[in-house]
């Protein structure tokens, strides 16, 4: 099941340069993924993107356009409900930040955000490891399905993201 959602994540990966990496715990623990547009995390992220970007609310389109402007989300770790930031000096878990660090050597991005308060120390040591150690790192509240004000607070969140650093790649 997790390769399943690996092929999945990649079939979504951007085609040209990552300009914005978002880095979550890891996928869902039962079911649901951000790339089949089934999460939590996918149903609060898309009337922001939508209102802010003029991103389309259908899963498909927006999951393409989201890859077109150069957005990717990847996990610490690829196991459903894993808690990476638990055991930060386990060895999946400094391979995951290697691996991590690495997609920021080879991508650039101009932003690398996490997409849950507790994983914001890995995610700036994933942005330390990297040969970018400059690049800007904010972190987001995770968007918790119980919890209307964690949800407002998420988005709250990703607007000031996407104010800051823009919805788009810019001109071609």
């Amino acid at each position: 099941m997790t390769e399943d959602l690996e092929a999945i994540r990649l079939g979504y990966r951007p085609d040209a340069d990552i300009r914005v990496l978002l880095i979550g715990e890891s996928p869902p623990p039962g079911r649901g993924f951000f790339y089949t547009g089934d999460s939590t995390l996918f149903r609060a992220s898309v009337p922001v993107f939508a209102e802010r970007c003029g991103f389309p609310s259908d899963p498909e389109a927006f999951l393409r356009r989201f890859a077109g402007e150069g957005f990717y989300l990847d996990d610490l770790s690829t196991l459903r409900g894993d808690h990476p930031g638990d055991r930060p000096d386990a060895d999946d878990v400094k391979t995951s930040l290697r691996r991590l660090a690495g997609m920021i050597d080879e991508h650039r991005p101009v932003v690398v955000v996490g997409v849950l308060d507790r994983i914001c120390s890995l995610v700036e040591r994933v942005v330390a490891l990297s040969s970018e150690p400059g690049t800007p790192v904010r972190c987001l509240p995770f968007p918790y399905w119980k919890s209307e004000s964690a949800k407002r607070e998420y988005q709250r969140g990703l607007r000031d993201v996407l104010e800051e650093f823009g919805c788009s790649r810019g001109p071609a």
